[in-house]
């Protein structure tokens, strides 16, 4: 599957900060850079943008018939710990408790979910997705990881060896989440983490630049992870984010599809709301005109107060805002609906978990799994192919598909023993050995 980078950056940009008697303001700021990675996009491949919102609102149709209340999915979670000091070495006690917190949002049992206005309580549910800790890998590293407004390159390196990080393990059947110390973007600035959302639909423009399968995922720094994490941010980000977990929710959040609730509209500067054009793709999610980063939970914000029937306030309940971590604690319907379609297409695999596989190698163009196999395979690849085939030792054709997607699911049916798979590109050919055993 082709994953066209779109930049989900939640960074705290911070223009002013000035303490009052006894209050704290804050300048207005963009604590997620998903606005900024998109309009740079459409820069560079014209259309870009009008192709996101026709994704968002293809997925919110097709969910719409699986709000929660179909199959229980389940996601297999790797933790990455890449740590410089002892403190950013979270322990395994914070870590099983930021599975339960992601459990917990996902699946409606957290402790907060009646502080929810009654206005809203018809439109939000339980998600019926849950996440199972698989395993932790602890790094030991001396690099630093730090990126700018314009890329996340830098931030990147953590997802790798090679560079000081940790290489995913098995990015397609499972979720992998980093967890390091973020240099902030800017002096005077804070990363709490990023996710890249699936990008691999039909409807994507051609050419993109695509991160390789091995940083899909999500990165949080380490003082952002947890409700019981005894670091902190620096003063006074440490008193306006009461840090309870949220972070991992509303990125994993971006991963499976979803946008903010405020579309990343409003004036960057002046926190100026926009109450015209595109929304978040979700339909019962209430319209707004920018986030509710600084009002705290502010029942009388209605930043596109329409007068008219049905008009309903900023929902600063929802994780996918910028509204303090202790006000957030629901998704809608229609966001779920997303987030289950999501599952159900462009990242399947991640809920098939009787095939999920550590023994994964990437060959040039080609991603062929698992191997060995079944006979089962899954052969994705990073451009459209032309022609996939497969041959035994013998040279033998015992597969061809001549109209391949970018994954395709293949059963060959073929005794055991080694076989060949030659993938036709425009731009050359690709071959990878597999073993059916």
């Amino acid at each position: 599957m082709r994953k066209v980078i779109l930049i989900i950056l939640s960074f705290l940009s911070i223009n002013s900060v000035l303490f009052g008697q006894n209050k704290l303001d804050i300048a207005p700021f963009d604590q997620c850079g998903f606005r900024i990675g998109t309009e740079e996009r459409d820069v560079l491949y014209p259309g870009y943008k009008e192709r996101i919102d026709a994704i968002l609102k293809k997925a919110a149709e097709e969910g719409k018939l699986n709000r929660g209340d179909g199959d229980l999915y389940t996601i297999n979670v790797v933790v990455h710990i890449v740590y410089k000091k002892e403190a950013e070495n979270l322990d395994d006690s914070i870590i099983l408790n930021q599975i339960k917190i992601l459990n917990d949002d996902f699946r409606r049992t957290n402790a907060d979910a009646n502080n929810v206005r009654s206005i809203y309580d018809d439109i939000v549910t339980d998600a019926n997705i849950e996440f199972k800790l698989d395993r932790i890998i602890r790094v030991s590293t001396t690099k630093i990881f730090k990126g700018n407004l314009r890329s996340l390159a830098g931030y990147d390196k953590i997802k790798k060896t090679i560079s000081g990080g940790s290489d995913a393990i098995d990015p397609v059947h499972y979720l992998n989440i980093w967890v390091g110390n973020l240099q902030p973007p800017i002096p005077g600035s804070l990363l709490f983490g990023y996710a890249y959302p699936p990008a691999d639909l039909p409807n994507w423009p051609d050419g993109n630049s695509a991160p390789s399968p091995g940083l899909e995922g999500v990165v949080i720094d380490y003082r952002a992870f947890g409700s019981n994490n005894p670091n902190q941010f620096p003063a006074p980000f440490n008193t306006l984010f009461k840090i309870k977990g949220r972070t991992p929710t509303h990125e994993v959040g971006h991963y499976l599809g979803l946008r903010h609730i405020w579309a990343d509209k409003g004036n960057l500067l002046t926190g100026a709301p926009k109450c015209n054009g595109e929304d978040d793709g979700a339909d019962d999610t209430p319209f707004c005109g920018n986030n509710s980063q600084l009002e705290g939970c502010d029942t009388t914000k209605n930043t596109c107060r329409r007068n008219q029937p049905g008009d309903l306030p900023d929902m600063f309940e929802n994780y996918m805002d910028y509204s303090r971590e202790e006000c957030q604690n629901s998704f809608t319907k229609d966001q779920i609906s997303i987030m289950r379609s999501v599952l159900e297409n462009e990242r399947v695999e991640l809920i098939e978990t009787s095939t999920a596989i550590t023994n994964v190698k990437y060959v040039n163009e080609l991603l062929v799994f698992p191997n060995p196999s079944n006979g089962q395979i899954i052969v994705k690849a990073k451009i459209l192919p032309i022609n996939i085939q497969v041959f035994d030792l013998l040279g033998k054709l015992v597969f061809e598909n001549n109209k391949p997607l970018l994954v395709n699911k293949i059963d060959l049916n073929t005794a055991k023993g080694i076989y060949f798979v030659k993938t036709e590109f425009s731009n050359g050919i690709a071959t990878e050995k597999i073993i059916v055993e």
